[in-house]
Order: C-alpha cells, then structure tokens, then sequence
C-alpha cells in the first residue's frame, strides 16, 4: 500500500513539474557582436539617415519569447528585442555607436546603441544646439508633432527653464485621474546624434529626469502647445 502511495505521489510532483509557468523575464535591451554587448540609449536619436553606415552585423537571435532560462549567457547575434534578420548599421562619425531601424517608436525611426551610454542632460553640450523639436507621445503609438525651435532666443530661454528645475526626489506625480502626457524634447547639434529628453504632465505639474526628477515651472507650458 505504501508503495502504491509513494507511486502516485511522484507521479503527482513530475505532473505538476510539467504545468509550472515559464519564466518571464524582462531583458534589457541589447544586441551583441563581435564579442561585445552593446545596450540601447534612449537619450540618443539618429539625427537623420545620412548619418547612417554600413551594416555591421545581422541579428541571429531574438531572446525574448524564446529564452527562458535567467542563466542564459548571450552570444554574437542575440538581441533581446529585435527579430532575426534586423540589420545593425554603424553610425557615422560615432566610434562604437550603432543603429536599428524602429519606426514604431523612434522619432527619427531608430534606435541607437552603444557600449557605455551618458544619460546626464548636464553633459549635453548646450552651446552648439541650433533646433529643438518637441513630439508629444500618443496613446495609440507614434507621435505629434508640438513644437520647434530654432532662434537662438528661444532656444536658450527653453534650456534657461530646464537648467532652473529642481531636483526633487518626494516629488510624486499625480496619477489618480489620468495619465500623464509624454513629451519627446530632441536637440539638434552638429554630429550624427540628437539628445533626447522627456517632459512629463500630470495635469498640474510638468516634471523631467535630467538624471533625478526635477519638477518645472509652469512657463514650460508656453512650449507644449
């Protein structure tokens, strides 16, 4: 008797091994090659498709939906977005940056990795900016287009209200009511790239992440119409 129940209770835990959910993991965004991982920079934009190259290398291996494994070690061809077959160009101009072509979610229409990527707006070099573009995210995907600057004037009044924000790491956003609108800020220098920033709006206050979150005057309202 004891064996006939021991019997059914393996079989029991090898059933139950065979229903238990797969992993999800949440990859961060990368593509690799020639030995080398190269994550994506979501404060970069391609500044046009004149600055592109030539292609680099082709993904073999998308990780994403495929990969379950958390130990999984990546190899030379594996992306953890991007399908098999994308092409990786190189960026002219710009030692050790690529691009992949994303028209769903890029502005320019792609997204630009690199090795080791700078995130801080206070290394932006604010002198050489002579346009400024701001594209507000829809909902539904893609943009719209808000508003563009190009005098001198008017780009160095726009910089003044986002070098005055303060940090303000309490600051929480109000989500009861609504969701916050996203504003995509791109600043055009000479060079292949463009630096991108958001502007948030939660209805009252208009809020950005330069690094930390910094909360902004009500001024900035005057350039998102």
């Amino acid at each position: 008797m004891m064996k006939k129940i021991t019997i059914v209770i393996l079989l029991s835990l090898l059933l139950a091994g065979c229903f238990l959910p797969e992993t999800i993991i949440d990859w961060v965004d990368f593509v690799k090659f020639d030995d080398t991982t190269y994550m994506s920079n979501y404060s970069k934009e391609l500044a046009s498709e004149q600055a592109l190259g030539e292609v680099v290398s082709v993904v073999k291996f998308k990780l994403d939906g495929n990969i379950t494994n958390s130990s999984y070690r990546s190899k030379n061809g594996d992306a953890s977005y991007r399908e098999k077959g994308t092409k990786i160009y190189e960026v002219k101009g710009a030692e050790g940056v690529y691009a992949v072509k994303d028209p769903q979610n890029k502005i320019n229409g792609y997204q630009i990795y690199e090795e080791n990527g700078n995130h801080r707006f206070e290394n932006v070099e604010q002198r050489d900016i002579y346009k400024v573009e701001i594209h507000e995210m829809l909902s539904l995907g893609g943009y719209r287009f808000v508003n563009k600057l190009e005098s001198e004037a008017d780009i160095q009044a726009f910089l003044a209200l986002l070098n005055d924000s303060e940090e303000t790491l309490d600051f929480e956003p109000n989500f009861e009511n609504r969701d916050p609108n996203y504003f995509e800020v791109l600043f055009y220098h000479d060079g292949p790239l463009v630096d991108r920033y958001t502007i948030c709006f939660d209805g009252s206050t208009y809020y950005w992440y330069p690094f930390e979150v910094a909360v902004l005057t009500e001024e900035m309202a005057n350039y998102m119409q």
